[in-house]
């Protein structure tokens, strides 16, 4: 995490392998492992005991070193009930594991219950004891490798079940090749990354051996990224730019779970909540897209050192100006794009006046030039230049203006300076730099 570069995280969280980087079961699975196969001399009743007690002991010390991340914790605590299990000869239930391993967490911290980390890392465990058996089933191969990587492709598929709608709700992001690139990341990362470091630590004794061994892993490595980022291209863009709110997200679940139900169950019941609540589902997805190509809107974004300004139009949004400081802002108004269902771009916009919503909007820009003795009524006036040599009071007598709005590209005493003159004169006034970013109605 620590180094992890912010496009290749972002490639990482596009194609669905995001969480090999995030510490949890799996990590906690692995050390166990390489503890257990460290000791495979030590046999019986016994042996197994105190290997259960240590590899407890070096998940909890490997937790915390980590920082104990929600998810980490989560996987530690449903460790430490099945081994405690397998002490008392009890035979445990992975579903009343998982249940008691949230409540202990919650009980400790409540407010986790919140937390992106905590749903999706629970969701994704709860997913894959629901959904993993019945999948795995589907398909089996009479090579070994073939059930293999089957049980990856399954895992990868229940997994993605119930965690879907809460990466859509929080990220707006579906990962298309996340299958392949899951198997990838089980081959190469799973298998060459932890084989890899156990020949590193175990060739430690002869350095050049080991700084082989780095090389070719760390080669491997930048394989997988290469992969990576060529899946991430392959990803259409509208499914980089999702949106479901709450509602929509709680009926998608009811579809699933009611899907579940009479899939595993033959209850037909349930089929026909599953096909009422997709109704219910597509008829908010329907209210919301109408809603949005029905938008005409202007936006000016908060900024410190630039002033941004675009147009809603429909699903598109239009710069109104197309410079360097534009570019600079795409990633920052991106989540705004996405909420108003408007992350196609347009050609940016050549004129400077426009009529939205029923409003004259003028932008002020640095080309645009003004008679002083001929008035030009405008319901809104965006400055969009310099403010020096410009005043409230002449503004307002040459356009007339409901409203006065200037960008965050200014300084704050300028800023001020334009507040209290407006206040004085009775002129509306919104500076994005003071007041936050302004949209039209």
């Amino acid at each position: 995490e620590a180094d992890f570069d912010p496009e290749l995280r972002q490639a990482y969280a596009e194609t669905g392998v995001i969480h090999i980087v995030a510490i949890s079961g799996g990590h906690v699975a692995m050390l166990f492992l390489v503890v257990n196969g460290a000791l495979f001399w030590l046999r019986g009743r016994r042996a197994r005991v105190f290997k259960y007690l240590l590899g407890v002991a070096l998940v909890w010390v490997y937790v915390l070193v980590a920082g104990a991340p929600p998810s980490a914790v989560r996987s530690a605590v449903m460790f430490s009930v099945i081994a405690l299990a397998f002490l008392v000869r009890r035979e445990g239930s992975a579903l009343n594991t998982l249940c008691a391993a949230a409540f202990a967490l919650l009980c400790y911290e409540p407010m986790w219950l919140f937390a992106v980390g905590f749903q999706l890392s629970f969701a994704a465990v709860l997913s894959l004891i629901i959904f993993y058996p019945p999948i795995s089933r589907w398909v089996y191969s009479p090579w070994t490798i073939g059930n293999v990587l089957w049980r990856v492709v399954a895992a990868s598929l229940a997994a993605q079940v119930l965690t879907a709608p809460l990466s859509v709700y929080y990220f707006h992001n579906f990962p298309l090749w996340f299958l392949v690139a899951n198997v990838f990341a089980w081959v190469m990362l799973g298998a060459c990354g932890l084989i890899g470091g156990l020949l590193i630590l175990a060739l430690s004794w002869a350095p050049p051996l080991a700084s082989l061994v780095a090389t070719i892993v760390t080669w491997l490595m930048k394989g997988f990224n290469w992969i990576v980022l060529l899946l991430q291209k392959g990803n259409p863009a509208s499914w980089s730019h999702l949106q479901i709110s709450g509602a929509q997200m709680m009926w998608l679940y009811a579809v699933i779970t009611c899907t579940a139900i009479f899939l595993f169950h033959k209850r037909h019941l349930a089929l026909y909540g599953a096909l009422a609540s997709l109704c219910v589902f597509l008829t908010l997805i329907s209210t919301s897209r109408y809603t949005a190509l029905k938008q005409d809107r202007l936006i000016v974004y908060a900024g410190t050192r630039h002033t941004f300004i675009e147009r809603i139009i429909g699903a598109s949004h239009q710069p109104l100006f197309a410079d360097t400081s534009w570019e600079a802002a795409r990633q920052t108004t991106k989540d705004t794009r996405i909420g108003l269902r408007a992350w196609r771009a347009a050609s940016p916009a050549t004129q400077d006046v426009f009529r939205v919503a029923g409003k004259t909007v003028l932008l002020l820009g640095d080309t645009l030039t003004y008679e002083t003795h001929s008035p030009f009524p405008v319901d809104v006036l965006i400055v969009n230049r310099s403010l020096k040599g410009l005043s409230p009071s002449s503004l307002k007598t040459i356009f007339m203006p409901q409203l006065i709005v200037i960008g965050g590209g200014h300084r704050r005493w300028q800023a001020v300076a334009w507040r209290d003159s407006c206040a004085a004169i009775g002129q509306a006034f919104h500076s994005a730099g003071l007041d936050g970013g302004w949209a039209s109605d």
